[in-house]
């Protein structure tokens, strides 16, 4: 990350919160990170190095363990926090003492730092306990760019213990798990961070840290704190679920169908209903989002529906499926490829997908904000010139 994480220190110096001390943790990178890095002259700058990659659980908790500071904020190295960020979400800590994580929205920026999409958090949290653990288990409204948008009190770590670093995939999840019942949660309402987009899924990337062993083990060891009740057994057993059915899709994005079937399989064992996409249309929307975050910030929509296609060739009899979901499939992802290339201006790509969508179903017809698409790109370039 050695071409990002200078931006990404600058970020920090530019808080107008300035009571800080930054910690790089450099994973035993190999370009030139330490280079980058020695240029930049700051007192409050810790430098700390692997002999050995350790990956980013253990990174961090190499972070935390050096930290001296009440409370945490983590930035990964390719993000960049905005001025006000730390600022803000320090005022909220200061309103309630039992207050353990506030994060905040997020621009998400390609590598140049455009920015391509926002999010704004805006449900509010309960207190903790049993409606929080729910909203942490079902990840509702909860963090976009995961750990760089989250400022934590320490004495939390020292509660509930650091990130396993045997998980290298959604490790955060799994740590606000063990804060649910202790801790409370709040968050700034507004765009404080860019979390930058290197690539969307990366189902390689998720498969080779082992991405279904991580969830599930994630998933289990949550519940374990409520196992005695049997209100969460249905809870935990849908998303169960869920992480077999994901991870069968990005089996299908690598071209290892006998893979994703026999993840179909065990579904079909423990929830054989959640098969049938005529009762669970959201099978239908994973697969088009799957499909639209395959292939980095630019989404080619012909490569998209090409895997749309592929998943719909080699899904086994025990999923109930039919041509006519295949293509009201393909429209979705052609309408979110539509809504994805508008704010960057792609005339063409929006031309083509508006068409597409209205090809593959042509109810799409009835969405005024997506037929009015090509028109604000062509009235938002003209403004522009």
């Amino acid at each position: 990350m050695a071409r990002f994480i200078g931006e990404a220190i600058k970020s920090v110096l530019a808080q107008t919160f300035q009571d800080f001390e930054i910690i790089v943790v450099d994973d035993a990178s190999t370009d030139n990170t330490a280079q980058v890095i020695s240029k930049i002259q700051d007192s409050r700058l810790n430098y700390l190095f692997h002999q050995k990659n350790r990956g980013p659980s253990a990174a961090r908790n190499t972070g935390i363990g050096a930290a001296k500071g009440e409370f945490i904020a983590l930035l990964d190295a390719d993000d960049l926090w905005l001025p006000t960020k730390l600022c803000k979400q320090l005022s909220l800590f200061q309103q309630d003492p039992n207050l353990g994580i506030v994060y905040c929205g997020a621009y998400e920026v390609d590598t140049t730092s455009q920015i391509l999409r926002k999010y704004i958090p805006q449900k509010a949290w309960p207190k903790a306990g049993a409606e929080a653990f729910e909203r942490i288990a079902r990840r509702d409204d909860f963090i976009i760019a995961p750990l760089s948008s989250m400022t934590m009190r320490k004495a939390c770590f020292d509660e509930v213990g650091l990130f396993d670093e045997q998980i290298v995939q959604a490790e955060e999840w799994d740590w606000t798990f063990r804060i649910a019942y202790k801790w409370n949660i709040n968050f700034v309402p507004e765009p404080l961070v860019y979390y930058r987009m290197t690539g969307h899924f990366m189902p390689e990337k998720r498969l080779g840290r082992r991405l279904e062993e991580a969830h599930l083990t994630i998933i289990r060891r949550g519940f374990e704190q409520v196992n005695s009740d049997t209100q969460w057994h249905s809870l935990k057993q849908e998303l169960l679920v869920r992480t077999l059915w994901g991870t069968a899709l990005y089996w299908y994005a690598v071209k290892k169908p006998d893979k994703a079937q026999q993840n179909l399989a065990q579904i079909a064992i423990n929830s054989p209903d959640f098969l049938n996409f005529i009762h669970n249309p959201a099978l239908l929307e994973s697969i088009a989002y799957t499909a639209w975050g395959l292939y980095d910030t630019i989404t080619p929509i012909d490569k998209a529906l090409t895997y749309v296609n592929f998943v719909f060739a080699h899904l086994p009899e025990i999923v109930r499926s039919s041509q006519k979901m295949r293509k009201k499939t393909m429209a979705k992802v052609c309408a979110i490829c539509a809504f994805d290339s508008y704010p960057r201006g792609e005339i063409q790509q929006v031309w083509k997908a508006v068409i597409q969508t209205l090809y593959y179903n042509p109810t799409w017809v009835t969405n005024i904000g997506l037929l009015k698409l090509p028109f604000k790109v062509v009235q938002k370039k003209h403004i522009s010139s």
